[in-house]
């Protein structure tokens, strides 16, 4: 076990050679739990939650390099999910699902190096619509904004269930 200087824990878990290796807690000066999950060489490897400040979930899922990969959950403040899906070196790589802090679905489809790209779902009023994003839309946290988008006829992107 590690420990800051005012005597709270830093580090609870496994130890390999003097590294992070295997299943372990880190906590804030505060003695707040920040992640807690698997770890490899002190990276966050494997599955793990990241926490906020005030202790809420952030993410839960998995981890390579420090980074988010594969299977992956990111969390609104309130405890709801903000995105489910895939993850590649961090960023939003396959499919996934955005929902508003309500719970209620935005998007469901397809992500590339972080943006929203290639066929999906989108819900406006509680209906369905098919929309195809040609060009990207970037997913920052708890907002997307659309950078840039191509449209030659609305009625193709956009089509009622």
């Amino acid at each position: 076990m590690c420990y800051y200087e005012n005597g709270n824990k830093w580090y609870e878990g496994d130890c390999k050679n003097g590294h992070r290796e295997g299943n372990g807690i880190i906590y804030d000066e505060n003695g707040n739990k920040r992640y807690e999950g698997d770890w490899r060489l002190c990276m966050c490897e494997g599955k793990g939650i990241l926490y906020d400040e005030d202790g809420n979930k952030e993410y839960e899922g998995g981890w390579k390099n420090d980074k988010y990969e594969g299977k992956g959950i990111c969390y609104y403040e309130n405890g709801n999910k903000l995105y489910e899906g895939d993850w590649k070196n961090g960023h939003l790589e396959g499919k996934g699902i955005v929902y508003d802090e309500d719970g209620n679905k935005e998007y469901e489809g397809d992500y590339k190096n972080g943006y929203r790209e290639g066929k999906g779902i989108s819900y406006f009023d509680n209906k369905k619509k098919i929309m195809m994003v040609i060009g990207k839309m970037v997913f920052i946290k708890k907002e997307y904004y659309i950078i840039k988008m191509e449209i030659k006829n609305m009625k193709d992107i956009l089509i009622d269930l």
